[in-house]
């Protein structure tokens, strides 16, 4: 028999993300764009455009030092990736470049990659793929050699990819998408059609990034696009989002997004999108430029600013809310009632999301008289669950856990 028990983050108290609290980093990294942050074990890394090559911190950024042994003619990095303890580095006319001691040196694995400016990295278990302008390269020998996989691709203009499971995804400066099922020996577009199409309005594509079911597409004055459907059909996810629509990333994480915008910092959504707020305190900058979740920390990259870390495991602190949610009968197989009580008129949005950040139920999105109301959930498999709540623009979290 299965059992599912409800841990209350938020009943007639409701538990809130708070607004983080960003920390600068002490230690120097750069004067210019910090493009990605990584880690390896224990090491977190830190790629810049400006000239200034890679940095790495041992201790959450009081100190950051220059590991460019190697790749110091072409110290402009672009991406990084990580494939078990190798370390990968994408630069903007020296290829690609290859650490196996965690950043100490560097070598060239450029043999093949007939153009050098590489604008994005991903892997797909042991096969590493190269973003460039002249398409995707591939390499199933760790950078050793390249094969150019373009078969399919209308556009060359190649500046991000993505990975969700198999499937690999390409994005092009002008706003295309491609999908890969075959390791890029076949593409089809992926872009949708009609009304229903990925629409940058002419703006450029910034970032492709893949999380559970959810492909998003970044871009450079348009914001922030989302498809469920492997890019079949495309909306804008960009209520409260500032920043003009000047994106940079976004990223993933505890079933939170995250967006860096130009001008306006961090922003959170608590429901997929569908509502943003700023999540800035202690910033000193408003110009974020790369974001990466490593442990509990949350990391941002800035322009010229340097790095910024807050812990989003512990960014939580109660607030009153005209709102009580609660879950029963407890325990039960695959359904149970959540019930919310409203004090006053509201907006109301309630998701259930599974621990990957993956829509598992949309409870309820529209405005509610004050009341009580009753819902059905439905949770099939075993496992950690999330009912994320936005009453009025404040979100709060229930974790479930269903059992044997």
């Amino acid at each position: 028999m299965k059992r599912i028990v409800l841990i209350s983050l938020s009943l007639l108290v409701a538990t809130q993300f708070a607004t983080a609290q960003w920390t600068k980093t002490t230690g120097s990294v750069s004067t210019g764009i910090v493009t990605a942050i990584t880690s390896v074990k224990s090491n977190v890394y830190a790629a810049t455009d400006a000239g200034s090559g890679l940095f790495v911190t041992t201790n959450s950024g009081t100190v950051w030092t220059a590991i460019n042994s190697g790749l110091t003619a072409y110290t402009s990095v672009l991406a990084l990736a990580v494939s078990d303890t190798l370390l990968f580095a994408a630069t903007q006319s020296g290829g690609v470049f290859l650490s196996s001691n965690y950043g100490t040196t560097w070598t060239a694995e450029n043999s093949g990659l007939t153009n050098t400016g590489v604008y994005s990295l991903a892997l797909i278990g042991s096969d590493l793929f190269a973003a460039t302008f002249s398409g995707v390269f591939m390499s199933t020998n760790n950078g050793t050699s390249w094969k150019t996989v373009n078969t399919g691709l209308t556009s060359l203009d190649v500046v991000s990819l993505a990975v969700s499971g198999k499937n690999l995804y390409a994005g092009t400066e002008n706003g295309l998408v491609f999908m890969s099922t075959n390791n890029g020996s076949n593409w089809t577009v992926a872009s949708g059609s009609g009304s229903d199409s990925l629409n940058t309005g002419g703006n450029n594509l910034t970032q492709l990034y893949a999380s559970g079911n959810y492909l998003y597409a970044v871009t450079w004055g348009s914001g922030i696009f989302m498809s469920s459907n492997n890019g079949v059909s495309w909306s804008a996810i960009n209520t409260g989002i500032g920043g003009g629509g000047y994106v940079y990333v976004m990223l993933s994480s505890g079933g939170n997004i995250y967006a860096a915008t130009d001008g306006s910092g961090v922003y959170m959504s608590a429901n997929n999108g569908t509502s943003w707020s700023a999540y800035n305190g202690g910033m000193t900058t408003a110009n974020i430029t790369s974001l990466a979740a490593i442990g509990s920390d949350l990391y941002a990259g800035s322009n010229g600013s340097g790095v910024y870390i807050t812990n989003i495991s512990t960014g939580i602190e109660e607030h009153s809310n005209p709102a009580a949610v609660s879950v029963y009968p407890n325990p039960f197989n695959t359904s149970s009632n959540l019930s919310l009580k409203l004090q006053e008129n509201a907006l109301v949005q309630i998701s259930v999301y599974n621990a990957l950040g993956q829509l598992v139920q949309a409870v309820e999105n529209k405005n509610l008289s004050a009341g009580n109301y009753l819902y059905t959930l439905t949770v099939s498999n075993r496992g950690v669950y999330f009912i994320h709540s936005l009453i009025n623009g404040v979100p709060s979290v229930q974790k479930i856990v269903q059992e044997d």
